[in-house]
């Protein structure tokens, strides 16, 4: 059979910087993914080999493809993250997406739950290792939707690790960081704490579900108060406007003043109340509540509150579950080592 080659020329000066970047990953450093150049970055195309196969031509759309399955691919992996004094901090077992090799270096695509990370590792010593990272949360439990946050984390900040492939020491270093902005951190703190919240409410519920692909503000409020009454904690509930009491008919000082507005003290027991998230009821149990300037208090107890009922209110769903990419920043390149 006579062997077939593909000629591609392109002119990338103009061309959207992802699509530049997007090209120098795959043709650079041999990443496993999909590669579209459209008709107006393809200079020359050209294919050689059979007669019946031959094509020369220009301004054509062109689609390159990872080979499946990619080299490499199923083999396992352990990330071990270091302290200062070379510890081990924790360490995270996934498996491998691809093993790839281009004109620049080589690469490395990982999974490990809700997470991957690829990088790239330049043959020339003194090229900077690049390493791209990215967290999915979709479908994952609380615990599992932690550590992909806490993998992220680790990598964004620039700690020090240990890359193991079938037992085999194969990587180690320093990831060069990330040049992510103060948004971006407490952005990523607020969705830790937002599953961290939905954690301690379904362990208290012994309710247990995947994290919701999004949830609204009020949900996200909620879930805050419940965990703090959970903890045992104070807190006002802002979406309690309205306590409706049954009197059983005995009379007293104490519902006398209270019904006449001389300030004595008005608390009630919620025998049993449940929490609604996403389509679910999560049972919390009694809490003692005091209305104080209109707004209930809810106090220590073993649950928080009442349905919330807003009216007249209208709010926008936000995205619990998100898919997040960060490129490292220029950094010591990590030691070469081959696959075993």
């Amino acid at each position: 059979m006579s062997p077939i080659y593909f000629t591609v020329r392109g002119h990338l000066q103009d061309a959207d910087p992802g699509l530049a970047a997007a090209v120098r990953r795959v043709v650079g450093y041999g990443t496993a993914e999909e590669l579209v150049l459209p008709a107006s970055a393809t200079q020359e195309l050209s294919v050689q080999g059979p007669e019946w196969l031959h094509v020369d031509g220009e301004n054509a759309e062109v689609r390159m493809a990872p080979l499946s399955p990619a080299p490499g691919e199923g083999q396992s992996v352990e990330l071990l993250f270091l302290d200062d004094s070379g510890g081990v901090r924790s360490v995270h077992e996934g498996t491998v997406r691809a093993l790839g090799k281009g004109q620049l270096g080589s690469s490395l695509d990982l999974a490990f739950t809700g997470f991957r990370l690829t990088i790239c590792h330049a043959d020339d010593a003194g090229a900077p290792t690049a390493a791209n990272c990215a967290v999915d949360l979709t479908g994952l439990s609380c615990s599992d939707a932690l550590q992909a946050l806490d993998i992220y984390g680790l990598v964004m900040e620039g700690s020090a690790f240990r890359l193991r492939l079938n037992g085999r020491e194969l990587a180690s270093g320093t990831f060069p960081g990330a040049a992510i902005t103060r948004d971006d951190i407490e952005r990523l703190a607020r969705l830790r704490l937002t599953v961290e919240d939905l954690h301690a409410v379904q362990q208290h519920a012994r309710h247990y579900f995947s994290v919701p692909r999004e949830l609204r503000p009020a949900d996200r409020v909620l879930l805050r108060i419940a965990r703090l009454l959970i903890e045992g904690h104070c807190v006002a509930n802002p979406f309690l406007a309205s306590l409706t009491i049954e009197l059983n008919g005995q009379d007293s000082p104490v519902l006398r003043a209270l019904l006449m507005g001389e300030g004595a003290a008005n608390r009630a027991l919620l025998p049993a109340f449940a929490l609604p998230l996403a389509d679910r009821e999560l049972p919390l149990g009694p809490v003692p509540t005091t209305p104080t300037s209109g707004r209930q208090t809810l106090n220590r107890s073993y649950a928080p509150w009442p349905r919330a009922r807003q009216r007249g209110t209208r709010s926008r769903s936000a995205p619990l579950t998100e898919s997040r990419t960060g490129s490292t920043s220029p950094g010591p390149a990590i030691p070469p080592t081959s696959p075993p």
